[in-house]
């Protein structure tokens, strides 16, 4: 209901099709995102497993101190 046939969609699971062009997803797991070039999807991944990892496996809260090092990467950079 929250999505129109042919909109452009972002989905993330833990398989290895979240990277493909198409993919038959639950229509609950999926989000409109605008119109963007695919290379930008990346950013999508790196944007969640930053904060998922620093609240979801790190529990880190409200006045904690986190040291990040090495963060070369696309998600260290975020």
């Amino acid at each position: 209901e929250h999505l129109k046939v042919g909109q452009t969609v972002a989905y993330i699971n833990g398989n290895s099709n979240s990277y493909a062009e198409y993919s038959c997803v639950p229509a609950m797991g999926a989000f409109p995102v605008p119109d963007i070039k695919p290379e930008f999807l990346a950013l999508l991944v790196s944007g969640l497993t930053a904060p998922l990892s620093l609240y979801k496996c790190g529990r880190i809260v409200a006045g904690e101190t986190v040291f990040i090092s090495a963060a070369a990467g696309g998600t260290g950079h975020i």
